[in-house]
């Protein structure tokens, strides 16, 4: 009999646990809703929309905390109650109640239609309710609503760029409206792109992303073009951004890969690290000692050149020319490394007065025959004053034998 009570003393513990546990249960299952609204999902353009919150739950509110975002490029937040507060895409709604019994509370909150297009209004992230009585934490559902903004105009959807701009760097192909992808190379010391677009309807938008910061390497930059219906159309421009020399390493811009000799307009350029334009000699300008004028041709291009005049395969020739500064004067090329070096060699004659100009050889030869030629004249002019002062010794009286 005693062991009979003292099992039911334990069940009759084990049910009222079970009761308590239940109960327990319960009350943390409370469940809280969260429900935007508004009276109609579109609005025209520059109009104001009210949109309202409503929470409802199972048991009393007594702490409500949570926030709500929207699209900031289409909605404008303009007002709201003592509850909810912020703007830039981010609102915040927090109410602690006072009183008991609170099921339902509700806010509104007033925006302007900013631009067309569709703007979300929604809880960025789980909101907490509190119940009122124990501050247990509810669980929260909630849904979300789109705002239609339109304009009662009629728009247009014009999404084309009628003119394309870069600097520094040319665009690759040449710009045309229906072409959408382009492609340019920069220095390494380069690290934004100014980008020039202006967009066909005027009424458009051009917003521009990743021309700055450039990174060594690949770079992509784009050009969104927004029409005033809101649609969209992309211009991708790829950036190729050089990698910055080395000490052990030579720039590329003194490589002889970039040595060429072009044609433009009738004249002759070399181009390497620098810019040159090949002119003609003026009347006043002497040639170069040991040179002789020739034409070769270089790169495929005619050009006017002085080379040694005994070795006319030698690696080293002259050539006339101005630089990017207006400075003009001789220049010395070099065959094998394909580098242009200012002459300051000697000069010895006008370069106009022969069509092939004079040889060093030729020079010492003429100098030869000069100096002999007057070495005669000097003997000749001895034995004249000679001849003279023995005539007018003679005439004097003297003798044959007293003048010998």
């Amino acid at each position: 009999m005693k062991k009979r009570c003292i099992y039911l003393g334990l069940i009759l513990i084990l049910v009222i646990n079970l009761i308590f546990n239940m109960n327990g249960i319960t009350a943390h299952a409370a469940s809280a809703t969260i429900k935007f609204s508004t009276n109609s999902t579109v609005v025209t353009k520059g109009n104001n929309i009210t949109v309202s919150l409503t929470l409802e739950a199972e048991e009393a509110i007594g702490e409500f905390e949570g926030y709500i975002s929207y699209d900031a490029d289409i909605l404008e937040f303009i007002e709201s109650g003592s509850f909810i507060s912020g703007g830039d895409g981010v609102l915040r709604v927090a109410e602690t109640s006072d009183t008991d019994g609170d099921t339902k509370k509700k806010y509104s909150m007033k925006f302007k239609a900013k631009e067309v297009g569709v703007g979300e209004i929604k809880l960025s992230e789980t909101p907490f309710v509190y119940n009122y009585e124990e501050g247990k934490e509810m669980s929260v559902s909630s849904n979300q609503i789109s705002i239609n903004v339109k304009t009662t105009k009629r728009v247009s959807t014009e999404t084309n760029l009628s003119d394309l701009k870069i600097s520094p760097g040319t665009l690759t192909p040449k710009f045309d409206p229906y072409v959408y992808e382009y492609s340019t190379e920069v220095d390494s010391d380069v690290s934004s792109l100014i980008i020039s677009g202006t967009a066909k309807d005027s009424n458009a938008s051009v917003k521009v992303q990743g021309n700055n910061d450039l990174a060594e390497g690949k770079n992509t930059v784009t050009l969104t073009v927004k029409a005033e219906s809101g649609d969209t159309k992309d211009y991708i421009i790829y950036v190729d951004k050089k990698a910055a020399a080395t000490e052990d390493e030579p720039n590329a811009d003194d490589s002889k890969d970039n040595f060429k000799i072009t044609s433009e307009d009738g004249k002759t350029f070399i181009e390497n690290k620098y810019r040159y334009e090949i002119i003609d000699v003026p009347e006043d300008e002497q040639v170069p000692a040991g040179y002789s004028k020739t034409k070769l041709i270089l790169y495929g291009v005619n050009v006017t050149a002085y080379t040694k005049a005994d070795d006319l395969e030698n690696d080293f020739l002259l050539i006339y020319a101005m630089n990017e500064d207006g400075e003009s004067g001789y220049y010395q090329y070099d065959r094998v490394e394909q580098t242009m070096q200012r002459y300051t060699g000697p000069l010895i004659t006008d370069v106009n007065n022969t069509e092939d100009g004079v040889t060093f050889d030729e020079y010492n030869a003429k100098l030869t025959q000069l100096s002999i030629i007057i070495a005669v004249l000097s003997a000749v002019c001895i034995l004249l004053i000679l001849g003279i002062i023995k005539l007018y010794l003679k005439s004097k009286g003297f003798k044959e034998n007293d003048l010998e």
